[in-house]
Formats: structure tokens, C-alpha cells, sequence
């Protein structure tokens, strides 16, 4: 064992130098030209002018940035008399491929929301096309504000590709000039899609019902207005598969394959989404996580997305209602007075569940003499506390988003994801259903692997990604990752789950059964009972744990044990702190470590927090390629770590010192 003990200012300077310089991931896999953070960039409903479009753009380039995402909102207050381009039209449509051009002027890389603020929709979505709710099926859900307010547009139904694809040809209509003009320079253009933020409360769409009888053999109608009480639990998970499926393959897949035949890419948040998230996630081009209204945490829901399905990049919405939350118009807590040093233990924290491109949220579009803010975010501007360090504080999001797009994520463990468990379970409890924008357990903000894997840096995988999976020399392969094992700790697994953890366990996977699940399912019941169908008033007592599912020979297999210390795992990656990420190379195993206090973020941050983080001594131990190497690192507020363990044992660091506020 080798012990490094590390000179900060020797250390600085091996940064500088940039000893951490690798191969570069193939162009091919990348959507961005480079890893310079973008920013959401608000566009309120006005008569947007050429100069100051420039203007803006020119100073984001000066400033750090290496692009923007263009979003197009309500007018600035909420003023149903502001002067506007017409949404979609001729100037509107001129405008946003003007911008596009000056980006690429400027060498920026531009960004497209699909739609008017959130969720998609618009005055031109007909009523057919509309998101409904079950037993109102004559009024559309409407959006509350969005460029055309106080018209108030029909939200998109996100369960139908039909109503999905109208949609799409006609918000093409606007921006195929400035999808043109990128293409005409070389560029692919993301289309970008906000966390899901449809009211989803008994969501319904036409045939649903007919749907429902087919596949689960009962009729789902006397069980509607009662779907989130107490008895209907089997119920609502069933109904929760069918809309997981329908808005996966009536939204996300289409989005993604209609990007593609216009010469672009989609980024998207599935955060709140009623699906799968991880074959959400992955079914889009750039997963995007959110924080800080989602924990850091939640990250590695998308980042572990990104790595089953082969993926980047992976993006995150950053630094959303930092120090809270108030609602419209805001302004939000400290707005335009925010700490640098917040940010970057925040950034930090992301980097650590595995972000590797940063969104800020983000800079309002401002017409002088004007000075407007967008009320949710940190304010991103000439006119705001963070202008002085932002040239810094981007150049260092660039580079460790450089250094952790490189290789891919390094894993001894799956972890499966208790989706079943999320689909049967109500609304949030005290205090989390307080948390704004929080709604039910589905949404899965909170889930964390068990703590005594950390040093594994495990990924969550789900039924989807195991069905794919194969088992070569008692390890599980899923795309280019390799596992030495999988943990199941779930109170609830389908019979669809059960079928493939028993065909991995034969082949001889280790497994962690930590539970000995029941069948969610209600449909699974009425089969196993073999009775007609009750309604909720008659309910049954409780039936047989496993619902006529056969555990036992699950467990009978030899490879599988039943609790974590049972499991023959390599030693961990990275042992003496509570938060990294690894990547791993052809040649090394690359660590980010952060500050230990970005293990501690929750919302919402304080003001100046990461100014009271203390001085802190870790021996922190890395293990790749037979090697292991102890290193003695000295944080300084706010300050982190990269880390190489090259395979001949040779270690390359580099020091990422603090920002000056």
C-alpha cells in the first residue's frame, strides 16, 4: 500500500498544468461541442429585438458560458396587455432563428424548449389531443401560464402519440427556420423537455379503460374515484403500469425519434413522470436531472440511465430555488444575492451522484433598461452578485464535466429500483408532501442505495434493463457495465421481476434478497384467488404473502443470500469518504470527491452555507487493477478532489480549489 500525503499549493499547480489530460469520449457519443455550462435562458412574451439578443449572447460568451437553452414563458408580471411576436408565427419564428444564428456566430450552442413554459401545449392542442382526468373527460386540463396568457392552452395528452406527433408538426412550424439555420452550420439542436408537472392524479385518455380490461382482466371503472385510498393499492399499481407504458411509448420515444429525423437530439427531465424513470431516461438522448427542488441524490436516477443504455452526458437543471421557494411572481429567497460558494457545493454534490453537464436556471431575457428576474431561480446576469466569479466558477463546471464524461461509470453493484413499491404507494407524507412541486411516492425523489454499498458506487437498475442483461463468469453484463452483484430490497416485486431474478440467480449471479416480496398487483390476486372481481367496500382480508408466486425456489438458489454482508464483492472503489463518483478508463479509475459537507445538502440551502463548512483531513483509499493507494486529502471550504489511479499504480490528482465570493 502506498500512503500520498498532498501539498495543496504543490497540488494547484498539477492542476493548472492539467495532469489529468485522457482521451477524449468519440465525438460520436457527445451532443454537446463542449462541456461549457449552458444556461436556461427566459424568454417573456415581447417583440424580442435583434440587438438585444446579441447583446445577451455576447456577454454569456464573455462570461463563461457555453450556450443557452431558450425557453419561452409568459409576459414579464403577468401583463394580459404586453406587445408580443405571435407565438409560432413569422416574427416569433425570425427571432428565435436570428438567436440561433448568433449563437453560432459566437460559437454558443443553442437549446430549443419544445413548447411554452410547462408542460407542452398550447392554444392550438384541439380538445381531442388534450390531457385529461378520469370522470371529467369533457374538460381538458389547460396550462396556467405560458407566452400566450391570458389564452389559456390545452396541456398536451402526453398519452397518446397520435396527439403527440400533431403536436409536433405543428410547433415544427416555428422553429424549422432556426432547426435550418443550425443545420445549415453543421449543428444538431437539442429539444428540451421540463420535469413532467401534468396534474396526474387519476390522468386518463380515451381507451384506457378497454386497455386496462385487456391486459388485466378486471374493469378498472368502480375503482377510479377510489384509486388512492387504503385497499386499493393492488389496483393503483396496475393502473400505474398501464400509464407508465402508454406515456413511455406515447411521449418519450416518439419525442426522441422525431428529433431525430430533424438533424437533432432531445434533453429531457423525467423527474415526477408516472413511468419507469429509468427506461424513461434512457429512451431520450441526454438525461437531465434537477436540484436542488430534487435532492443531489435523485442524480444518480438519470446518471445510472445514462450508463445502462450507453449515454454521455448527463445533465442537471442546477441551483433552482436554492434558498427556497415563493410562489409566483416571486422573487425567490436572496435572489440576485446568491453565495458562489453555494453553488459550487451544490454543483459539487451533483458532480458526486454522477452530472457531468451543467444547465444553470437561469437568466431572464432583458431589454434595457429593464432588469427582470424569472422568480424560481438564481438570478444569471450583468446586474446580479454572482457576475464578478462567474468566468471562474464556469471554467471550473467545464472542467470536471470534461473529466467525468470521460470513460464510464465505475460499479461492483446494481441496486434494483422499488419501483413496485413506488407504484403502489400513495401521496407523500408530512413533510415531504410540503415540498413544493412534491406530490406522490411515484416521483421516487428520496430513494438512496443502502449506505454500506456507497464505497461500490452503485446504480439502479430496472425490470427492463434485467430482461436485457446476460451472466458471463457469475457477473452481470447490461450494455458496457459490469456488475458483481445485484441487491433487491423491495417490499413488492411483480411476477414479471421474480421470472428474471430467477433466471439470473440460475445462471449464477449473486443476489441480496433482502425482503421476500409480495406480488403488487391486483390482477395477481383476483388469478391466485380465483374469484370474481371486489370492489374496494369488499375488500378481503390480506391474502397469502406471495399471491401464489413461488419464492422458494428463488431462494433456493445458491447464489442467493439474504442480507448485504453475505455478498463476496471486491473491495470498495473508493473507501474514507461518504460521496464520489469513479469513472473508469482504459488505464485508470478516475474519483471525484467533493467537500464532505456536499454529503449534507438538503433543501433549502442557507444563505452563505458553504462558508461555515469547516477544514476537513480524509485518508481516503482508491482500488482499481489489483492496485491500492491511500491518500491523506486536506479540504478546504468548499474545495474537491480528482483523483487517477493509473493501472500501474501511479496516482495523478489534482486539487479543485474553493471560488472566491
Amino acid at each position: 500500500m502506498k500512503r500520498h500525503f498532498l501539498s495543496r499549493v504543490w497540488i494547484f499547480g498539477v492542476w493548472m498544468g492539467c495532469a489529468l489530460a485522457t482521451a477524449a469520449q468519440s465525438p460520436s457519443t457527445l451532443h454537446y461541442p463542449d462541456s461549457r455550462p449552458l444556461t436556461r435562458w427566459w424568454w417573456f412574451a415581447d417583440t424580442v429585438q435583434n440587438a438585444d439578443i446579441r447583446a445577451q449572447l455576447r456577454w454569456l460568451q464573455a462570461n463563461g458560458f457555453g450556450g443557452v437553452e431558450l425557453a419561452f414563458v409568459y409576459p414579464y408580471a403577468g401583463k394580459t396587455d404586453a406587445p408580443r411576436h405571435a407565438y409560432l408565427g413569422p416574427e416569433w419564428a425570425a427571432s428565435v432563428a436570428y438567436a440561433q444564428h448568433c449563437a453560432d456566430s459566437l460559437g454558443l450552442h443553442m437549446d430549443l424548449t419544445f413548447g411554452t413554459l410547462w408542460p407542452f401545449g398550447g392554444s392550438f392542442v384541439p380538445s381531442r389531443d388534450a390531457s385529461r382526468t378520469y370522470g371529467d373527460t369533457a374538460t381538458a386540463q389547460f396550462l396556467r401560464l405560458s407566452w400566450e396568457h391570458p389564452v389559456r392552452g390545452r396541456v398536451l395528452n402526453h398519452l397518446d402519440e397520435g396527439a403527440f406527433g400533431r403536436y409536433a408538426e405543428h410547433m415544427l412550424g416555428g422553429l424549422q427556420p432556426a432547426l435550418e439555420q443550425a443545420r445549415n452550420q453543421g449543428r444538431k439542436t437539442g429539444w428540451f423537455c421540463d420535469s413532467w408537472e401534468v396534474p396526474s392524479a387519476r390522468l386518463w385518455t380515451a381507451g384506457l379503460d378497454s386497455l386496462f380490461s385487456a391486459r388485466f382482466g378486471y374493469d378498472v371503472n368502480p375503482w377510479m374515484d377510489s384509486l388512492y385510498r387504503p385497499g386499493s393499492e393492488g389496483v393503483l399499481y396496475d393502473y400505474r403500469s398501464l400509464v407508465a407504458e402508454l406515456a413511455l411509448q406515447g411521449f418519450y420515444k416518439p419525442f426522441a425519434r422525431k428529433a431525430a429525423e430533424h438533424n437533432s437530439f432531445v434533453r429531457a427531465q423525467v423527474a415526477g413522470a408516472p413511468v419507469d424513470l429509468l427506461q424513461a431516461y434512457a429512451a431520450v438522448d441526454v438525461p437531465e436531472s434537477e436540484a436542488l427542488l430534487y435532492p443531489p441524490s435523485y442524480s444518480r436516477i438519470p446518471a445510472s440511465a445514462a450508463a445502462l443504455s450507453g449515454k454521455a452526458e448527463v445533465s442537471a437543471e442546477a441551483f433552482t430555488c436554492l434558498y427556497g421557494w415563493n410562489r409566483w411572481p416571486g422573487p425567490g429567497p436572496a435572489q440576485g444575492g446568491e453565495d458562489v460558494r453555494d453553488l459550487k457545493l451544490l454543483a459539487d454534490a451533483l458532480f458526486a451522484h454522477g452530472v457531468n453537464q451543467m444547465v444553470w436556471h437561469g437568466m431572464p431575457f432583458n431589454t434595457p433598461p429593464d432588469s427582470q428576474r424569472f422568480f424560481a431561480s438564481v438570478h444569471v446576469g450583468p446586474d446580479g452578485r454572482l457576475g464578478p466569479s462567474l468566468v471562474s466558477f464556469n471554467r471550473y463546471l467545464q472542467r470536471v464535466s470534461e473529466a467525468l464524461k470521460e470513460g464510464r461509470a465505475a460499479s461492483h453493484v446494481a441496486v434494483y429500483l422499488p419501483t413496485e413499491d413506488a407504484w403502489r404507494a400513495g401521496e407523500y407524507p408530512e413533510p415531504l408532501a410540503s415540498h413544493p412541486g412534491s406530490w406522490a411516492q411515484f416521483e421516487m425523489r428520496y430513494v438512496q442505495p443502502a449506505a454500506a454499498l456507497a464505497g461500490h458506487q452503485p446504480l439502479w437498475v430496472s425490470r427492463p434493463f434485467l430482461e436485457q442483461a446476460r451472466v458471463e463468469q457469475g457477473r452481470l453484463l447490461i450494455g458496457d457495465q459490469v456488475f458483481h452483484a445485484l441487491v433487491v430490497d423491495a417490499a413488492y416485486l411483480d411476477a414479471a421481476s421474480l421470472v428474471v431474478l430467477d433466471r439470473l440467480a440460475a445462471q449464477g449471479l449473486q443476489i441480496a434478497l433482502l425482503q421476500e416480496p409480495e406480488n403488487p398487483s391486483y390482477a395477481a390476486f383476483l388469478r391466485f384467488a380465483q374469484q370474481p372481481e371486489v370492489h374496494t367496500s369488499q375488500v378481503p382480508a390480506p391474502p397469502p404473502r406471495d399471491y401464489g408466486l413461488d419464492l422458494a425456489r428463488l431462494l433456493a438458489r445458491p447464489s442467493v443470500v439474504r442480507d448485504l454482508e453475505a455478498l463476496k464483492l471486491p473491495a470498495p472503489l473508493v473507501r474514507g469518504v461518504d460521496l464520489f463518483w469513479a469513472r473508469e478508463l482504459d488505464d485508470r479509475l478516475r474519483a471525484f470527491i467533493p467537500h464532505p459537507d456536499a454529503h449534507t445538502i438538503v433543501y433549502p440551502m442557507e444563505l452563505g452555507q458553504a462558508a461555515e463548512a469547516l477544514s476537513r483531513k480524509a485518508n481516503v483509499t482508491l482500488q482499481a487493477f489489483g492496485k491500492q493507494v491511500t491518500l491523506t486529502l486536506d479540504f478546504a471550504p468548499a474545495q474537491s478532489f480528482l483523483v487517477d489511479l493509473h493501472r500501474s499504480g501511479e496516482v495523478t490528482f489534482a486539487v479543485l480549489p474553493g471560488v472566491e465570493h
